[in-house]
């Protein structure tokens, strides 16, 4: 049986391989909930959403426009999360350029190899 969301207990009786939704019936409480997968996301994109809410002022207060190394006014939270500022990758984000050299050469390396 695949309980609803709000409902996930049911009881299952062995015997008669019935569930039933009446929890005082006779059997084995079981509770299954087959989209909690699904739920997971949606648990961790509301919290991440919370803890962000409190860096948006400051966040929409700050000048891009400065060089990214003179941005003193982003808590460091933000600033270690900044990838790419006007258009060049960030200092803490610079291995990136190297790893995207290395994985462009290893895939001419295996095309060259399947010609």
């Amino acid at each position: 049986k695949s309980p609803a969301g709000g409902e996930p207990y049911f009881i299952y009786d062995p015997e008669t391989q019935q569930s039933y939704d009446n929890l005082d019936a006779p059997g084995v409480l079981m509770m299954g909930v087959d989209h909690l997968p699904a739920e997971l996301p949606v648990d961790a994109s509301k919290h991440f959403g919370d803890q962000l809410l409190k860096y948006i002022p400051a966040l929409a207060a700050s000048n891009g426009e400065v060089p990214f190394d003179q941005q003193s006014d982003l808590p460091p939270e933000i600033k270690g999360a900044v990838v790419t500022s006007q258009g060049a990758l960030t200092p803490q984000f610079e291995y990136i350029r190297n790893l995207r050299k290395a994985n462009e050469e290893a895939a001419k390396i295996g095309q060259a190899t399947a010609d």
